[in-house]
């Protein structure tokens, strides 16, 4: 992303902007950084941080290796394993900070870093990775990878569907009325 990007990404995430809404009453949020060569604050609702974004890996940890995302169970994906996520040259760009409170770490960089988490936010869902999907030349593993995460995207029911209800407030409350159901017409019998 170009500074122009994270400043909006930063402008959407923070309390009250377009993203952090969407999700907090119950949309998904997929956020994939990688790049840009310095620290960004901010980069997803609930002051999720890419630091040094200037280092890169070139292989991934598996932390959580029963997570959908990695078995690709229940919404068609691949099944990835460590090995899926090495000689991307680079594999992820950075790494993620000061995560909240409750977030999963799926993968975590050979720097020992997290570059793929997902976590609840208020009704809805965040999915934070710095990996380098959708880099020319890359194995065909990235393919895979990319297809799992993009796949797993539409995953979920519930409150993080997308897009997500509204509510309208109104001043007085307004009493809605179900109508009677009425008899319309006569059984007969036919041969």
């Amino acid at each position: 992303l170009a500074d122009a990007d994270y400043s909006q990404l930063q402008n959407m995430s923070q309390p009250g902007g377009f993203l952090e809404r969407f999700v907090f009453l119950g949309g998904l949020a997929v956020i994939n950084v990688a790049g840009g060569g310095s620290i960004r604050t901010d980069i997803a609702p609930g002051g999720v941080n890419l630091a040094s974004a200037s280092q890169q890996a070139n292989a991934e940890t598996v932390l959580n290796a029963i997570h959908p995302y990695m078995t690709g169970e229940g919404f068609g994906g691949d099944p990835l394993s460590a090995s899926s996520f090495n000689s991307w040259n680079p594999t992820s760009r950075g790494f993620l900070t000061d995560l909240p409170v409750g977030a999963a770490t799926v993968l975590r960089s050979d720097v020992t870093a997290p570059t793929w988490i997902e976590y609840n936010y208020g009704a809805g869902r965040v999915i934070v990775t710095t990996l380098t999907y959708c880099t020319p030349g890359q194995p065909n593993s990235m393919n895979r990878a990319l297809d799992n995460l993009l796949k797993y995207g539409r995953f979920y029911s519930g409150g993080a569907q997308t897009p997500a209800a509204t509510v309208t407030a109104t001043p007085t409350p307004t009493e809605t009325r179900t109508a009677t159901p009425t008899f319309t017409g006569q059984v007969t019998k036919t041969s």
